[in-house]
């Protein structure tokens, strides 16, 4: 029985409680986003910032299998966060997500972003793949 938030099902039993950190700056979008993962069987955490979300990891004793993480955000950007991210957890996957062509991105000082992005706005279908690809490989 599809849903519309959660179209294939067979993606929740894959996920097996996966925990992925979202971190967004618009709480409407971040509460969306939890929804659309926890609908596909993933476990979510939640952090408005880049600063706030390496405090969740740093002070979580379980693993996060995966970072969503808003390329345009204050105090610090998804770019500098992945940066960060490789620093402290090697290997741990980041997918970005922005509504701005990566075209735009270095003039919004975002460089270096070597991650897979997702566009906003995006499917349930769409983030759900993508969060699969990365756990994947």
């Amino acid at each position: 029985m599809a849903t519309p938030y959660f179209p294939d099902h067979s993606l929740a039993t894959a996920a097996q409680r996966q925990t992925v950190l979202v971190v967004e700056d618009e709480t409407a979008l971040r509460v969306v986003v939890c929804r659309m993962l926890m609908l596909g069987g993933y476990d979510t955490l939640e952090a408005q910032d880049g600063r706030q979300a390496l405090r969740v990891l740093r002070q979580r004793e379980a693993p996060v299998d995966v970072v969503l993480t808003d390329l345009v955000m204050p105090v610090m950007d998804g770019g500098e966060l992945a940066s960060r991210l490789a620093i402290e957890w090697p290997g741990l996957p980041v997918i970005g997500m922005s509504a701005y062509a990566s075209g735009e991105w270095f003039a919004l000082g975002i460089v270096n972003f070597a991650a897979p992005v997702i566009r906003k706005p995006f499917s349930s279908a769409t983030l759900l793949g993508s969060i699969s690809a990365a756990l994947s490989g």
